[in-house]
């Protein structure tokens, strides 16, 4: 048997296309985001950036403004949300994780389609709910100052984004799980 004839038999045609597809999507935004990540302003970075400076500052009080090589920027705290801030990877993994774990339960190709596309949709606002509150976060613990002077600030950064991102994949993963299931769909780990 040929290899893509067995991959088809064991996945199916049309979750083969939608894998692909999704591969492709990745691959696409990971080269574009590559190439305007030192821009700002990039209308597809602005997308992620303007709701989480909006969002961070409302709940602060505070304004941002925006800067074209900075991104939105706060001078009294002296916070810059840039395009590092965007989670443009984490939106990636998101839809991944969405695509390749559950397309498999829709029945009809308009179905798996239809999926594909709330798939984007979902990991958008994943996305940008845990890059708000990651930010909310760690302008919160700079704010009260509990992080030893020894700390890098960008060292806390970072392990703050790794604890959102990891805990909101995994509710996101068991949230979908149980929505789906409570559709009429049954997930099994090893289909």
């Amino acid at each position: 048997m040929l290899p893509l004839a067995g991959l088809i038999k064991k996945y199916g045609f049309a979750n083969l296309i939608l894998y692909t597809a999704a591969i492709a999507f990745a691959v696409i935004v990971k080269i574009y985001y590559r190439q305007v990540e030192s821009f700002p302003g990039d209308p597809a970075i602005m997308l992620f950036l303007k709701p989480l400076s909006t969002i961070v500052g409302l709940f602060f009080g505070i304004p941002f403004e925006f800067d074209a090589s900075k991104g939105f920027f706060n001078k009294d705290i002296n916070v810059v949300i840039g395009t590092s801030c965007a989670g443009i990877n984490f939106f990636v993994i998101v839809f991944c994780m969405l695509t390749f774990t559950f397309i498999k339960l829709f029945r009809s190709i308009r179905q798996k389609a239809s999926a594909f596309a709330a798939f984007i949709t979902i990991a958008y606002a994943v996305s940008i709910l845990a890059n708000t509150s990651r930010i909310i976060a760690i302008i919160s613990i700079l704010d009260m100052n509990l992080l030893p002077a020894s700390l890098e600030i960008g060292l806390m950064h970072q392990l703050t984004g790794i604890l959102f991102y990891l805990v909101y994949l995994i509710c996101g993963f068991y949230i979908a799980k149980i929505i789906l299931t409570k559709a009429g769909f049954s997930y099994e780990a090893s289909s």
